[in-house]
């Protein structure tokens, strides 16, 4: 991306069931060394009643985003968010480079919902490999992985994971090997301690056991930091096959 020049981003989406009413509202982020810097788009909103359009795969929405001259001219990433107006994310991905002719890497394709009740955050993304949309399948017999990116509020020393998993009206513990009960050792690209406003990506690896039974259940994950506290938290409706 040229600094001082104005760049047309344009998505396809489906919204997973999500509302799409006329009320749309996006967010940008240029993320520069771990440093979040808030981007200018145009338009900031769409209240139309033709917006989202229609596309070839799904609905499509386009923007154009400036790119500030001030920005250092170094690699970084790009996060674009769009939510409806009951505050749910329809779409969320991420430029990997700051290049005028990179392709878009689609970041968010699975809804995460807070839990009811908790004082956590939404991740900024997740991510499970090969699921589109949810429910997610998980294989038996094979880890799941679970790519989680959020925003560390405070400084964080340690990190661990809490996993419960709901269905048929039971919610139960959701216990992960001992090499993975300290989420510090499964960050991508960082490590504990945590500063302020870093960036972060969590690498959840779940066990799907051949022993398991096959059933549609919602899988919750709880971050908490060495005060106990939710650092963030989300749940994923998912099938075991």
């Amino acid at each position: 991306m040229k600094r001082g020049t104005s760049v047309t981003v344009n998505a396809e989406f489906t919204s997973n069931g999500a509302s799409t009413d006329s009320v749309l509202k996006h967010e940008a982020h240029f993320v520069l060394n771990g440093v979040k810097t808030k981007a200018t788009i145009t338009p900031t909103t769409c209240d139309s009643a033709i917006c989202p359009l229609k596309g070839e795969l799904g609905l499509l929405f386009s923007a154009d985003i400036y790119v500030n001259p001030e920005l250092p001219p170094i690699n970084g990433k790009l996060r674009w968010e769009l939510r409806n107006k009951l505050g749910e994310t329809l779409l969320c991905y991420q430029l990997p480079q700051f290049e005028l002719s990179v392709k878009i890497e689609l970041y968010c394709l699975v809804p995460a919902r807070r839990r009811s009740g908790t004082d956590g955050t939404l991740p900024t993304a997740v991510d499970v490999p090969g699921c589109k949309s949810t429910p997610c399948e998980l294989p038996k017999g094979h880890d799941a992985k679970v790519l989680v990116d959020f925003t560390a509020s405070k400084q964080l020393t340690t990190l661990r994971p809490e996993v419960r998993a709901s269905f048929g009206g039971l919610t139960v513990p959701f216990v992960l090997p001992n090499d993975r009960q300290d989420a510090c050792k499964w960050l991508i690209g960082a490590q504990c301690p945590l500063s302020p406003q870093e960036d972060v990506t969590y690498e959840l690896q779940l066990p799907v056991l051949s022993s398991y039974p096959s059933l549609s259940l919602t899988v919750e994950l709880k971050l908490l930091d060495q005060s106990n506290d939710i650092v963030t938290c989300f749940q994923l409706a998912a099938n075991v096959v």
